[in-house]
């Protein structure tokens, strides 16, 4: 899967859980809560894990394996 919309679904995760936490407190719907702590938990630990298993072509080159020519050598 794509790592945009793997960060994408943790985002609406993550606010998915403020409604859903209000709604329990204010009803006194414990499930609610305990849904909102679960998928505000979901929606937190994608990002670490995508840090951890990100893509390697993501990534910025090394210094020394950058290419050390400027745009007006290459015109040259």
């Amino acid at each position: 899967m794509n790592t945009m919309v793997l960060q994408g679904a943790a985002l609406v995760l993550m606010l998915l859980a403020l409604p859903l936490a209000s709604f329990g407190t204010t009803s006194g719907a414990t499930w609610a809560n305990v849904a909102a702590i679960g998928v505000l938990t979901v929606g937190g630990l994608i990002p670490p894990v995508l840090r951890y298993l990100g893509d390697d072509e993501d990534e910025e080159p090394d210094a020394d394996e950058r290419d050390e020519t400027t745009p007006e050598e290459e015109d040259a």
